[in-house]
């Protein structure tokens, strides 16, 4: 049985999700919001949470131009509820994770980042530190 590229994403996705027990939720969405791969529970809008979180990304990246702060790593939204985290993978994917509010917010910037490291590879996009 041959695998796809959706298999492969989705099994990147569950990876992270495990590696993380306060990740709830994850998903991959191209720049214009539209899904890749979700795994995103019950009765949520892909489509709506991809628009919004491309958005949120092109807004903060603008505002880290604008401000002089450097290429945006990441925007973490914190609610009562839990988070949400939101970081590029490249310059075409988004990446999104809804955790728990107990999440330790220094292994989930880590496992982000090797979650990313992972989808690169998959898509044959270049990882090299000069890029």
């Amino acid at each position: 049985m041959m695998t796809t590229l959706q298999d492969k994403l989705n099994e990147v996705l569950d990876q992270f999700e495990k590696s993380i027990p306060s990740v709830e939720a994850t998903a991959l969405f191209d720049m214009d919001g539209l899904v890749i791969a979700s795994r995103l529970k019950g009765g949520v809008d892909d489509q709506r949470i991809g628009a919004m979180a491309a958005a949120i990304l092109s807004i903060s990246s603008r505002s880290g131009d604008e401000l002089e702060r450097g290429q945006i790593q990441r925007v973490l939204v914190e609610g009562e509820n839990g988070s949400m985290v939101i970081m590029s993978v490249g310059t075409e994917i988004v990446l999104v994770a809804l955790v728990g509010k107990q999440v330790k917010l220094g292994i989930l910037f880590y496992e982000c980042r090797r979650c990313i490291a992972n989808i690169m590879e998959i898509m044959g996009y270049r990882t090299d530190p000069g890029e």
